[in-house]
């Protein structure tokens, strides 16, 4: 569970740096829209939501049995502006493992 823990905060602070832009580069949608569009079109869930340290809020959607994902911050008027999305979500592979600080469960 650490593994996992390990990874989503990875992934928070890679998006911290695209999430200032994202919120001006790119196009912000109502919430239902993007989360009702993320389940018809890739099958995907909000799996996980978490802040940065500037108070963003990000979200995370995921389809566990096509390993897409997406992720989205929320901008100040609420409305969701994606960030990132892929394939091939899934456990952290054991080369990431050994990778561990020594004595840490991993």
């Amino acid at each position: 569970m650490k593994v996992i823990g390990f990874t989503i905060a990875a992934l928070a602070i890679l998006l911290t740096v695209a999430a200032a832009s994202a919120q001006t580069l790119v196009r912000c949608y109502p919430m239902r829209f993007v989360l009702d569009r993320t389940l018809t079109e890739y099958g995907e869930s909000p799996a996980y939501v978490f802040s940065n340290r500037r108070d963003e809020t990000f979200v995370l959607t995921l389809n566990e049995e096509t390993g897409s994902w997406s992720t989205f911050v929320q901008a100040e008027s609420g409305k969701l502006c994606p960030v990132s999305s892929g394939m091939n979500f899934g456990p952290v592979p054991d080369a990431f493992k050994q990778l561990a600080i020594p004595g840490e469960d991993s």
